[in-house]
């Protein structure tokens, strides 16, 4: 018997999520073997059962993964009612829900501004370096504008920085020898693109959260989500937009919590340093922030300098490399 103030859970619902799930994992699981593929073209993949294609786009089946994660997220934590995902929102849906929208026009949305990063995981993983020397498809027809050849070397025409945050999302189709003018690269460049975007809207929600109430934390995330560039540019492609909210969203959240735990604001450090190495033109937002650190927790302001160094000295050394002078900005 069933105790008052104790609903029965609607089985039907969660079966439904289950079995969602166990089709996610199948699809997983056969997107995997096609991956693995030695000869992989033109989006047909050698795989050990054969030719496999992958008819949908992979945006599809990520659209259904994080669906079904966003249930059962929710039914576990709402006493087993969906309802709870609009009335009692957290960063970790918020990201669910942002990522879903942001791939569910299942295509990316980009420039051949954005090919630079697109491609510049494949020379840091595979040749550890930053030039784009190797992609003679590029420039088969001349340099084209978002390359710059300096140092006897062809580079990007933007900072490397945007590439360096999305080395995660190419370990498996550099491992799984994907070719870089392939279109599962520029859906992974989508897929980066979206997840860097959505953790934002997720630092956003948590920054706000601390400074006012739900429903205000709420509205202000979703503007910024889905009411700004953030949909119609940063979410899309690997422009320096996404990296560069998604680290200021970042250095934010530290400087508020710094507010209770003062720590937290040399902590900003970081992720400030590395915005202004995804977009140089971050530093005059990363100037007055440094300056309000060293003057509120100048305690803290030592450890600040000291973890934002490693961005500074790298674009340094990037800009020295590659350019002949450490001043130029790319």
């Amino acid at each position: 018997m069933i105790g008052k103030g104790f609903p029965p859970k609607p089985r039907s619902l969660s079966t439904a999520v289950k079995a969602v799930d166990f089709c996610v994992l199948l699809s997983g699981g056969l997107l995997v073997i096609a991956l693995t593929g030695r000869f992989p073209f033109s989006g047909v993949y050698s795989s050990p059962f054969g030719v496999v294609k992958i008819g949908s786009k992979p945006a599809l089946w990520l659209g259904i993964f994080v669906l079904s994660l966003m249930s059962r997220i929710t039914l576990k934590e709402e006493g087993g009612y969906l309802k709870g995902f609009f009335t009692h929102a957290n960063p970790t849906r918020l990201f669910l829900m942002a990522l879903f929208i942001y791939n569910a026009n299942g295509r990316q949305m980009g420039a051949v501004d954005t090919i630079p990063s697109r491609l510049l995981p494949y020379s840091i993983l595979k040749e550890g370096n930053f030039d784009l020397d190797e992609f003679r498809f590029l420039y088969a027809h001349g340099v084209p504008r978002n390359l710059i050849q300096a140092g006897g070397h062809l580079v990007s025409a933007y900072p490397p920085g945007t590439a360096i945050l999305a080395l995660p999302f190419y370990i498996l189709p550099i491992f799984a020898s994907v070719p870089p003018d392939s279109k599962l690269v520029t859906d992974v460049e989508k897929l980066a693109a979206a997840v860097l975007t959505a953790l934002s809207v997720a630092l956003m929600y948590a920054t706000i959260r601390r400074l006012s109430d739900h429903k205000e934390a709420l509205i202000l995330s979703l503007i910024y989500a889905f009411g700004t560039s953030s949909l119609s540019i940063s979410s899309q492609a690997l422009w320096q937009h996404g990296p560069s909210q998604l680290l200021l969203a970042a250095s934010l959240y530290c400087l508020v919590r710094g507010n209770e735990q003062p720590q937290w604001a040399a902590v900003s450090g970081l992720p400030l340093g590395m915005a202004v190495l995804c977009r140089p033109t971050d530093l005059l937002i990363a100037a007055p922030l440094a300056v309000y650190v060293s003057y509120v927790y100048r305690r803290q302001a030592f450890l600040f300098a000291l973890l934002a160094l490693p961005s500074v000295a790298f674009v340094l050394l990037y800009n020295y490399w590659y350019f002949g002078s450490a001043s130029n900005v790319g």
